[in-house]
């Protein structure tokens, strides 16, 4: 299956292993999209607005499903959340929190800026199918994937 111009994934994390145990579980549920990755807010940032290196928007095409870390040195994922929402960010882009909520007031502050979902760290293989199954994002699944329903 050919998934160069099927919507892409950005995960934003500092921390690699989180990154790579992501990818990992999103291919291991059947996600096809493909998947690009950066360290920082900052990077983030600048991958939004094409800036170098990420000016070839064939080579790094604007996400359509972000899933994006709090906790991170220089820009936070926050201060990211809160650009985007300033921005007012077009066309659409499903944004998922993949961090440590310390409360609901954030989670209420989350939604405001406009994510979509979130998941706690670690991350759940059981709560990302349910995100999958119940977010109408673009995902891409293997076919034997797109009729289960996982609880």
């Amino acid at each position: 299956m050919d998934t160069t111009n099927s919507p892409l994934i950005l995960i934003v994390d500092d921390r690699e292993d989180d990154r790579l145990l992501l990818e990992r579980m999103l291919r291991r549920i059947g996600v096809l999209n493909p998947v690009c990755s950066v360290s920082d807010g900052h990077q983030a940032v600048r991958y939004f607005n094409g800036n170098f290196p990420y000016c070839d928007r064939v080579q790094y095409p604007v996400p359509e499903i972000l899933f994006l870390d709090l906790q991170m040195p220089m820009v936070s994922g926050r201060e990211v959340l809160d650009w985007l929402h300033a921005l007012e960010f077009t066309p659409r882009l499903f944004t998922f929190i993949y961090s440590d909520i310390q409360n609901v007031g954030q989670v209420k502050e989350f939604y405001r800026l406009g994510a979509d979902s979130f998941l706690s760290k670690p991350i759940d293989e059981i709560e990302l199918r349910n995100l999958i199954t119940y977010i109408p994002a673009p995902w891409l699944l293997q076919q034997s994937q797109t009729n289960v329903a996982w609880h």
